[in-house]
């Protein structure tokens, strides 16, 4: 027997990677703990156009867009124990990190200075974040850094443009 809470939707949508870079795959996987998906008939689409239809909990894979483009994703099931339907959006970003090692070298040395053993580095983040009006790039000291080791929050290094 399966219980159902009134008003909650019983779909689930998974995507992996869960935040896409531009123009990445990403892979749609339908779920439910209430509906019995093997027998139920599945539509996928992004942007209205289907990509899967069938039956079962199959996944589905498509393109990301562009740099500050979204695509709408639905899932939509028909089964014995009704109809349902869920959608999310995929707004596609991405951030770089840059790794600096803190060393010098021998001025006339034509490469780069490696990490040394025990030696320190230096990040910085590189966000492409743009907004969904337009596509507007969203300038780097007006975000939010928090850094972080494992668990331990670096506070003296997080804040509004602490690149």
């Amino acid at each position: 027997a399966h219980a159902q809470v009134l008003g909650a939707n019983p779909l689930t949508i998974t995507l992996s990677p869960q935040y896409p870079a531009p123009y990445q795959s990403v892979t749609v996987t339908p779920g439910s703990t209430i509906v019995n998906l093997a027998t139920a008939s599945v539509t996928i689409s992004v942007d209205g156009k289907v990509i899967y239809q069938g039956t079962g909990s199959g996944s589905a894979s498509f393109t990301a867009g562009g740099p500050g483009s979204t695509d709408t994703v639905t899932v939509s099931i028909a089964s014995a124990e009704g109809n349902f339907q869920s959608s999310a959006v995929v707004r596609a970003s991405s951030v770089a990190l840059i790794v600096e090692p803190e060393s010098t070298t021998h001025p006339f040395y034509a490469g780069a200075p490696q990490i040394a053993i025990q030696g320190g580095v230096r990040l910085i983040a590189m966000a492409d974040l743009r907004t969904s009006s337009g596509g507007t790039s969203l300038h780097p000291k007006s975000l939010v850094y928090n850094w972080r080791i494992n668990d331990q929050h670096l506070h003296h290094d997080l804040g509004i443009g602490k690149s």
